[in-house]
């Protein structure tokens, strides 16, 4: 039974959906960040609790990334999100950023949210950016 369990973990882990995003210039387009260059955010469902992960990476010349505040909420029984864990003015210097942590007594059946809002900084400007991603254990 133990394995079975181990083998259907390994499985929700490596079909988990994963937000990531690269901005990318493809066929012309505008890149929809200026300073960013990749931001990648997942949470998925380990063994009752939840691992949340976020990796942002500046455009080359970025020093600075500050004011990073990361939000894990559940959807409400009637409406709105419940916060479940919050980590608040991170910072890093230099262009990457990682963080992982867990959140225990994550539930199956209910929609959880990862949001994420930072601060970076290049050659003297200054870019805000608020993003989140949903997904239902």
């Amino acid at each position: 039974m133990k394995r079975i369990y181990t083998l259907a973990c390994s499985w929700i882990i490596l079909l988990s959906v994963v937000f990531c995003s690269n901005a990318q210039s493809i066929g012309g387009a505008t890149p929809y960040w200026l300073n960013t260059q990749k931001i990648f955010m997942s949470h998925d469902y380990v063994g009752g609790d939840a691992e949340c992960v976020i990796e942002i990476v500046g455009q080359i010349g970025v020093t600075l990334i500050d004011n990073i505040d990361i939000t894990f909420l559940k959807e409400g029984e009637i409406s709105g999100w419940d916060e479940l864990a919050r980590w608040e003015d991170l910072s890093v210097v230099g262009n990457e950023f990682y963080f992982q942590e867990y959140v225990p007594d994550t539930i199956y059946g209910y929609t959880y949210r990862l949001t994420l809002s930072f601060d970076i900084h290049r050659n003297g400007t200054v870019e805000h950016l608020e993003e989140y991603f949903d997904r239902l254990y």
